[in-house]
């Protein structure tokens, strides 16, 4: 015992993780009580094309878990999206024009795991066609990582990346909707944010072709936010949650 502690420092030890679930119960016990629970940002978003690097800026809350709020500028333009109860809403003009049942994975992977339940979690990821039954480790940007959805050497299935030591979700590869190819989606430049994380640059490439970037601005965190922001009926009577100023 005495040269455990000599070498160990008497730490406890870190469970093991061997499973997505482990996984996934590593990533939520590890910042329980820590993660910030609201964030609000200005997002800056390129989409890249053929000719020239389309640029618009969009105002974002996100309550967590599982509901974050969109509006485009101008701020008063009444477009925009909401994602709540795993439903995406489209609005334009201030009038909703499009609704389906979505679950969106980088609210899952990047922001809702460390509050959800463990096991809704897992459907979640089982639901957007990842296999939680295979993991295996790698590196990624000179760091350790986990790899759950598949074998060492795949990257065509659908499958995300963790940081094995901050044990911060950093990549998603899936297979493209529409047609061949694979979308491959980054959390980049993580910095801390209190005793949590954020990563303010998200990038989506198609076949290793960079398609957008996501750059975060104005960050803040845990401010109260309504309800009502996400209320698809109330969506018109508070677009000026948000302003260009």
């Amino acid at each position: 015992m005495l040269a455990v502690c000599w070498f160990s420092g008497c730490l406890p030890a870190q469970p093991k993780i061997e499973s997505a679930a482990d996984l996934v119960a590593a990533m939520k016990a590890k910042y329980d009580g820590k993660w910030y629970e609201t964030l609000t940002f200005t997002q800056e978003t390129v989409r890249f094309n053929a000719d020239e690097p389309d640029t618009s800026i969009w105002y974002e809350v996100l309550s967590i878990p599982g509901r974050l709020r969109i509006d485009i500028a101008p701020a008063d333009s009444g477009n925009g999206l909401l994602f709540v109860d795993d439903h995406r809403y489209v609005f334009q003009n201030g009038e909703l024009v499009f609704e389906r049942p979505e679950i969106h994975p980088l609210l899952v992977l990047g922001f809702d795991i460390y509050h959800a339940p463990v096991e809704e979690t897992l459907a979640k990821i089982d639901s957007l066609g990842i296999d939680i039954n295979a993991m295996h480790e790698s590196e990624w940007d000179g760091r350790p990582a986990y790899v759950v959805g598949t074998v060492s050497g795949d990257l065509d299935s659908a499958q995300f990346w963790v940081d094995k030591e901050r044990l911060v979700f950093v990549r998603l590869l899936q297979p493209a909707q529409a047609g061949d190819g694979v979308v491959e989606i980054r959390f980049e430049d993580y910095e801390p944010v209190g005793e949590a994380w954020l990563a303010p640059k998200v990038e989506f490439f198609l076949d290793g072709s960079l398609m957008l970037r996501e750059t975060y601005h104005d960050v803040t965190i845990d401010e109260l936010v309504s309800d009502s922001l996400f209320d698809p009926v109330m969506w018109k009577d508070f677009t000026d949650w948000a302003t260009d100023g």
